[in-house]
C-alpha cells in the first residue's frame, strides 16, 4: 500500500466495518417505507457518509501521485473509483495478483481493456510489458 494512502484507507476500512455491522444487526429494509422511515436505511446513513468521506481524500491522493501507474489510474478510472482503490491498495503488486483480484471481483473484461491501455501508455511495471501488445 502506498504510505500516503494509509490514513484514507483506515477511514474507509472503519466505515466499511461499521456498514457490515449495521447490516448484520438490523432487519432487511422494508421497501414499503420511505428511506427516512426504514431503521436499516437510517442506521446506514452515517457510516455510508463516513465511507464517502474516506474515499474522497484517497482519490485526491491518487490524482496528485508521483507514481506514473497510480496517476494513470486516477486519470483513466474515474468511473471505477471503488475498484481503482482496491487495485491501488495492493500496489506494488505483481500483475498476477492484480489479475486474480479482477477475476475474483468479476471485472475481467474491463480490467483487460484498462490494462492494455495502461501497457500502451507505458505505466505498467516492467514485468508486465507483455500486456501492451
Amino acid at each position: 500500500m502506498l504510505p500516503e494512502l494509509e490514513e484514507a484507507f483506515a477511514a474507509i476500512d472503519a466505515a466499511q466495518a461499521e456498514i457490515e455491522k449495521v447490516r448484520s444487526e438490523t432487519p432487511e429494509c422494508d421497501y414499503d417505507l420511505r428511506a427516512e422511515e426504514c431503521p436499516r436505511c437510517t442506521a446506514l446513513a452515517k457510516p455510508k457518509e463516513a465511507l464517502r468521506a474516506g474515499v474522497e481524500p484517497a482519490w485526491r491522493e491518487l490524482q496528485g501521485s508521483q507514481d506514473p501507474l497510480v496517476l494513470w489510474i486516477a486519470e483513466h478510472c474515474e468511473r471505477y473509483v471503488d475498484e481503482a482503490l482496491m487495485v491501488v491498495r495492493l500496489l506494488p503488486a505483481p500483475m498476477t495478483e492484480l489479475d486474480a483480484l479482477a477475476l475474483r471481483e468479476g471485472w475481467c473484461e474491463t480490467w483487460d481493456a484498462l490494462k492494455r491501455k495502461a501497457g500502451r501508455a507505458g505505466v505498467l511495471p516492467a514485468q508486465s510489458a507483455e500486456v501492451s501488445a
